[in-house]
């Protein structure tokens, strides 16, 4: 699990929830696309519109979770065959 911290949002006097609701979601946006890439990358990519990007390929997807698990985790299963 990977936590990440971004800048204190709050509404600005006069912004409605749904202005509010957009600055948020790209805010997410932002720290999704910087534990993907890099925080550099993330920086520069900030003015980048994310929609414009292409979906990601379901095989990618599917690649992503299939990764083995780190050392130190549940212990290896005896095998049974030498």
């Amino acid at each position: 699990m990977s936590v990440r911290f971004g800048p204190l949002l709050t509404a600005a006097d006069g912004e409605s929830a749904d202005d509010l609701t957009r600055r948020v979601n790209r805010a997410v946006e932002n720290l999704i696309a910087e534990d993907v890439t890099t925080w550099w990358r993330s920086l520069r990519d900030l003015g980048a519109d994310a929609q414009t990007a292409p979906p990601v390929g379901s095989w990618r997807r599917i690649w992503a979770q299939s990764q083995s698990a780190e050392p130190g985790g549940q212990a290896r299963r005896p095998r049974i065959w030498p």
